[in-house]
């Protein structure tokens, strides 16, 4: 069972007079390091080190995203990309090692299937 870390990951704010675009490629820039980074953990191995794993999930017309930020207890952090979207708390509650293994497994599954961008 995880749990939700009260801080959330520092994200790019949108700057007064910003372009939106401009804004968006730096947020963007910032989730796919942190999908590397998750990319790179071994989803195969159950005792991997899970640090670092981004998840998501499906909420309206877009995703919420959270990290793993420390392995026991498993604990996970929101990242407020884009519209910031959250999952309930009872679905963090609801994680655990197995759905992080799952959800990289996955990831890595489309990423074989589709390419990578």
């Amino acid at each position: 069972m995880a749990k939700l870390s009260d801080k959330s990951i520092q994200f790019p704010d949108f700057e007064s007079g910003e372009n939106f675009m401009v804004h968006h490629k730096r947020q963007t820039d910032v989730l796919d390091s942190m999908q590397k980074t998750s990319d790179a953990i071994d989803h195969t191995n159950p005792k991997a080190d899970l640090t670092g794993a981004l998840l998501r999930w499906q909420i309206a017309d877009g995703y919420s995203f959270y990290v793993v930020t420390k392995n026991s207890p498993l604990t996970l952090a929101h990242v407020p990309y884009s519209d910031a979207w959250r999952v309930q708390p009872e679905t963090i509650r609801g994680v655990n090692r197995s759905t992080v293994l799952s959800q990289l497994e996955r990831r890595a599954s489309y990423s074989k299937l589709f390419g990578k961008k």
